[in-house]
């Protein structure tokens, strides 16, 4: 089943910075939550390859921004559930404990 997926982003306190991305699974969208992310930080770090950064830095730069949020389409009811800027928090955490799991088992 194809899940629609909204994720509304103001990354500056200009309104003219809010953007929206439609994504049909929710590994999809953390995903572009973490590039948004590491692209900023490539920026502060002069472009800088090679980096690292942990989850406080990451949920620094979540609480830097004016407004996140994902609209996640029902089937069931035919709305978008909103869920705020702490629920993405806590799927991003476990978006990326998985990926460590994976690895773990990869190796």
């Amino acid at each position: 089943m194809v899940t629609k997926i909204l994720l509304l982003v103001q990354q500056k306190a200009d309104t003219d910075s809010k953007r929206y991305q439609e994504f049909h699974t929710l590994d999809k969208c953390l995903d572009y939550i973490l590039k948004l992310f590491e692209d900023k930080l490539r920026n502060q770090l002069q472009e800088k390859d090679n980096f690292t950064y942990d989850l406080s830095d990451l949920y620094e730069y979540l609480d830097d921004l004016p407004s996140i949020q994902c609209l996640i389409f029902s089937e069931d009811t035919r709305t978008f559930t909103p869920h705020d800027k702490n629920w993405v928090k806590s799927k991003l955490y476990a978006h990326l404990s998985n990926q460590v799991t994976e690895m773990a088992f990869d190796n």
